[in-house]
């Protein structure tokens, strides 16, 4: 790819003349100006646009990238989380690619590559135009992009062998790292770090993160994320009901529990659940 972006802007304005509504490619005029430089202007794009071709996840997932390119974290972060509420609902495929391609501006190279792993589960057509987007160029320096790229752009035959690639553990393995990840997590507890990633509890119990991954996914059943935030929502059950923390607001409890953000927290708490945060408290008080 020769990232020529100015030559690449007089050709997408080019096309845009003769079809000012071809929403793709405003798309990839936003990613060229945020190869550029340019986060203002993608921030300021969709603002002259008919509303009608303006899809609004397309919108929050530019914007949010525009944060990301500019480091203001705050507003990224912001972001971040509307797009994992909105990669929760049953069209959420379009956030989802969103998702790959914030954590990896942002330099989340966990929880990027679980966004694929995801979307190859998924069959998701967008993760393979997303994938190379020039954005996440810092990704290809993880040994994971390659890995990763050899499987969503092989062809059959190379499908075929992945099928019947050896498993990462065996079954012996699989059962002493089992019980050593639940024994860690029950007196460590280290889901209370926010900032825990796959890769940090991977070394705390001396595997590598592929075969972390692997046992999680393959074992129990649940991804990295969906493992981590059962325990802090079992965690956050437990000190709800704790007068010593009567004293806490709700959210401050969810923090307490290992959760850095609202959103995130009640969505996984309705998932597991069924219900939000406020019912079960009022449940609990009612008893």
């Amino acid at each position: 790819m020769l990232e020529d972006y100015n030559t690449s802007l007089e050709q997408l304005d080019s096309c845009l003349k003769q079809n000012p509504k071809n929403i793709p490619v405003h798309t990839v005029k936003c990613h060229c100006l945020l190869k550029m430089g340019r986060g203002d202007e993608v921030l300021h794009y969709f603002d002259d646009m008919p509303s009608d071709i303006v899809d609004p996840i397309n919108k929050l997932g530019i914007s949010g990238l525009a944060y990301a390119v500019m480091k203001d974290s705050k507003n990224a972060a912001t972001s971040l989380n509307q797009l994992l509420e909105a990669a929760n609902s049953p069209d959420g495929f379009n956030a989802e690619s969103y998702l790959f391609l914030m954590y990896g501006v942002m330099g989340d190279n966990d929880h990027a590559f679980e966004c694929v792993r995801q979307g190859m589960e998924k069959k998701s057509s967008l993760l393979l135009l997303r994938y190379p987007d020039p954005l996440v160029d810092v990704l290809k320096n993880d040994p994971r992009y390659a890995e990763y790229h050899k499987i969503l752009y092989q062809t059959q035959e190379g499908i075929e062998k992945t099928k019947k690639k050896k498993e990462l553990l065996d079954e012996a393995t699989v059962k002493t790292y089992t019980a050593l990840l639940l024994k860690h997590i029950h007196e460590v507890k280290p889901f209370l770090d926010p900032d825990l990633s796959l890769r940090s509890l991977a070394e705390q119990i001396d595997i590598h993160p592929n075969q972390l991954s692997w046992l999680l996914n393959e074992g129990m059943g649940k991804n990295f994320n969906e493992f981590i935030n059962h325990d802090r929502i079992e965690y956050f059950k437990q000190i709800s009901k704790d007068p010593g923390k009567a004293h806490l607001t709700l959210i401050g409890l969810a923090y307490e529990s290992g959760f850095n953000s609202k959103t995130v927290f009640n969505t996984y708490f309705k998932k597991e659940t069924g219900m939000t945060p406020k019912e079960f408290m009022k449940k609990g008080s009612s008893v």
